[in-house]
């Protein structure tokens, strides 16, 4: 299990083979997958997970119509099989429609009707509430509409060189609360990241399994400045309001409780010698940041100097102990046209952290080969891999990548 770690191969904690075969043609996708995984954490059982044969996907989207509306149909079949636990098999088919709108003040509309149907058929599912040896099999469905309402009205003026851009944004999504069953198994939904990119989503949920279920009403604001030779600065800020709490998402997700938390981010690019992103999760009721994440870039390209700094609260993580903070510091210092330093560290911030790698490069690159002198320093445990210090070498024929 440590093997990949100790030789400095990777740092990947499961190991992913995938066979796959797709196809794209205009508007329509498909796509046969199969995989199967090797943990390599210490105390997961291989036995219990499962080897993913088949995993079938199916997208079509229709011509726009007479008035610019389009449907849509996403099919999937999967099937997930254990020596120990549960197999699943699962059939969903979503169909839907929505019809784009631009007002005479440039509002632009978006109305959007769908309707998901699911099927699974599992075996030895455990039953909730009930001793770990019982067992249940047999077939479950779900039925969920939804009915999607967005609108934003993109303002610009011109001051100067800059152009401004004041974007605010709503959305309404009426859906039934009846999107879950308690016994169907949570293979897809169990890592919720809720930021900016998902706030106007109809399911927050990563996958099929959960189902973000109840009428909300989401609102934020995108603001925007931009300057010639491709320089500019965004700002996003937004929040989710639902009818009430929903307990399929867990306490630190966000999405829990009737008011969500409030998601931000930052996106600056001045000029081509520096560049800014930072991303934000904010309690309102406590007023303190649940996820802050920053990763800056400043200097030239002969010498470039990047920063990225993460804290995440506990509530992040189940059977967490604390919060989780680092920050990692990254250099390049080009000698010559051929030759590079290299310079990195990353440091725990935490309570009981301290420095968990440091490292020291030196690279030629031409139009033939690839060579990296290196010293690493790594303070990561794990069974038999101690601290140590590495110094070595790798070198890489480009045209053999």
């Amino acid at each position: 299990d440590t093997y990949l770690k100790r030789y400095d191969i990777s740092n990947l904690d499961t190991l992913t083979s995938r066979a796959f075969i797709e196809g794209v043609d205009y508007r329509n996708y498909a796509v046969a997958n199969a995989y199967s995984f090797q943990d390599l954490r210490s105390g997961v059982d291989d036995d219990q997970i499962p080897v993913i044969l088949p995993d079938l996907r199916y997208e079509w989207q229709s011509d726009a119509g007479d008035y610019g509306g389009r449907y849509t149909v996403d099919a999937s079949m999967v099937a997930l099989t254990r020596d120990e636990g549960t197999d699943t098999r699962r059939l969903a088919v979503n169909g839907g429609w929505q019809l784009p709108y631009i007002g005479p003040m440039g509002n632009i509309y978006r109305v959007r009707a769908e309707l998901q149907g699911l099927v699974y058929w599992l075996d030895a599912q455990p039953i909730p509430g009930s001793a770990s040896s019982v067992n249940d099999s047999g077939t479950y469905g779900r039925l969920v509409p939804a009915l999607t309402f967005d609108w934003r009205w993109p303002l610009v003026r011109q001051i100067g060189n800059v152009r401004q851009v004041l974007e605010p944004i709503a959305g309404i999504v009426l859906t039934p609360y009846s999107g879950s069953n308690a016994l169907i198994p949570n293979e897809d939904s169990q890592d919720v990241e809720f930021d900016t990119t998902n706030l106007f989503e109809t399911n927050r949920f990563p996958g099929l399994d959960r189902w973000d279920g109840g009428p909300r009403f989401n609102y934020g604001v995108r603001t925007g400045l931009y300057w010639p030779e491709a320089g500019y600065g965004e700002f996003f800020i937004g929040q989710s309001i639902r009818n009430g709490e929903d307990y399929e998402f867990d306490d630190g997700s966000g999405l829990r409780t009737q008011v969500s938390d409030i998601v931000m981010s930052t996106n600056l690019a001045p000029n081509k010698y520096f560049d800014l992103l930072w991303r934000a999760r904010l309690d309102p009721r406590g007023m303190n940041l649940r996820r802050n994440e920053i990763i800056a870039g400043a200097g030239p390209d002969a010498f470039r100097v990047n920063v990225s700094y993460a804290k995440l609260d506990d509530t992040q993580f189940q059977g967490s102990t604390g919060d989780r903070e680092a920050v990692q510091l990254q250099g390049n210092l080009r000698i010559s046209k051929y030759w590079t330093a290299t310079a990195a560290h990353l440091q725990d911030l935490g309570e009981d952290g301290g420095s968990l790698y440091t490292n020291l490069g030196l690279r030629y690159t031409d139009e033939c080969f690839d060579l990296l002198l290196f010293a690493d320093t790594s303070y990561f445990r794990n069974r038999d891999i101690q601290p140590e210090t590495t110094f070595g070498f790798r070198f890489r024929l480009a045209n053999l990548n």
